[in-house]
């Protein structure tokens, strides 16, 4: 007798949990279940629609000045390596053999907020920024055009502009550069011995 009265008692405790529980809290706790809806996660663009966002950023490099803004956002923002298609090819394995950290890029940007605005000359599909002989911290900018896009060309730059002590630059071989693809924007001005720019006054 005692065993059926525990089978019993066993049945009836399995089908509270099953069945009774939940109806308990259902109608009595109110712990009634919300719906949820789906947070659909934000994709991240693919290849190809990054290619193409990057294309439509690169056609707005039609002027010479056009790609210097889009250099001193970039490193305004710490972003220069993201925008590595503002160089060219050459340019762009100088850059990634010795990478500025963001705080070296910032002051870069600075230094070159400070240089601007400049003076753009272009020839064919070379193009120089240049900034008054007197500044001589504000070393020019070389740009060549490919594809019908302007580039900055580091690896020229770095070719024929040196740095002394105090960072002030000049041209490690004036007349040799002079005769350069970049030299016809500096046939107007007066250079020493040692390649540093002369100031007209």
């Amino acid at each position: 007798m005692r065993r059926i009265f525990f089978i019993l008692f066993m049945i009836f405790v399995v089908a509270f949990v099953f069945y009774g529980l939940p109806l308990y809290q259902y109608y009595v706790l109110g712990l009634r279940s919300e719906v949820v809806e789906p947070v659909e996660a934000k994709a991240e663009p693919s290849y190809v629609e990054a290619y193409k966002m990057r294309a439509v950023e690169e056609r707005a490099y039609k002027r010479p000045i056009d790609v210097i803004n889009a250099y001193s956002r970039a490193l305004i923002t710490g972003q220069l390596y993201d925008h590595l298609h503002l160089f060219t090819l050459r340019s762009q394995l100088i850059l990634q053999r010795g990478r500025f950290t963001e705080v070296q890029q910032k002051q870069l940007a600075l230094a070159l907020e400070n240089c601007l605005p400049g003076q753009s000359l272009q020839r064919g599909i070379y193009a120089v920024t240049r900034f008054a002989p007197s500044r001589r911290e504000c070393a020019p900018f070389f740009m060549v055009q490919e594809d019908e896009q302007w580039h900055l060309d580091f690896y020229s730059m770095q070719n024929e502009i040196i740095f002394n002590t105090d960072n002030l630059w000049h041209f490690r071989n004036v007349e040799a550069f002079l005769e350069s693809d970049y030299g016809f924007a500096f046939h107007d001005w007066r250079f020493d011995r040692n390649g540093y720019p002369l100031s007209s006054n």
